[in-house]
């Protein structure tokens, strides 16, 4: 059996001085390259994130495409909702000029200036010169 002094003093002997510090410079160095090697990576992933944030604000399928999308979207289907007003009124025109005739007179009319047989244009107001004069002085 071996047994242990516990009285030994735990200065360290002159052989054992120069591996302690040995020791401790590969340990400072092994921090220090540890510390230089955490930098990189951080320095890497910021920017590999910084690459991603950027694409995704303005890339192709990017966060502002998206919204520029939305809003030509909104625009088109209001565009498209009075088209098909318009449309829906220009089929009600259609249908009733086949089976109205109070709208063919009136279009007639109005739009074409023509008259029934038998009527009289009455017009009120003053006449226009077609050849206005100016005033000389």
């Amino acid at each position: 059996m071996v047994s242990t002094n516990r009285s030994q003093s735990k200065s360290p002997t002159p052989a054992e001085g120069p591996s302690n510090k040995a020791l401790d410079l590969a340990r400072e160095k092994r921090s220090r390259h540890q510390t230089r090697t955490r930098k990189a990576v951080f320095g890497v992933v910021s920017l590999i994130t910084s690459i991603l944030i950027i694409n995704a604000l303005i890339g192709e399928q990017g966060v502002l495409s998206v919204i520029r999308a939305r809003a030509a979207r909104t625009t088109l289907e209001t565009v498209m909702d009075s088209i098909q007003k318009e449309n829906y009124e220009l089929r009600q025109l259609a249908d009733d000029l086949r089976t109205d005739r109070s709208t063919i007179e009136r279009i007639a009319r109005d739009d074409l200036g023509l008259i029934a047989p038998g009527e009289q244009v009455l017009i009120i107001g003053e006449a226009r010169d077609s050849n206005p004069r100016t005033p000389t002085h």
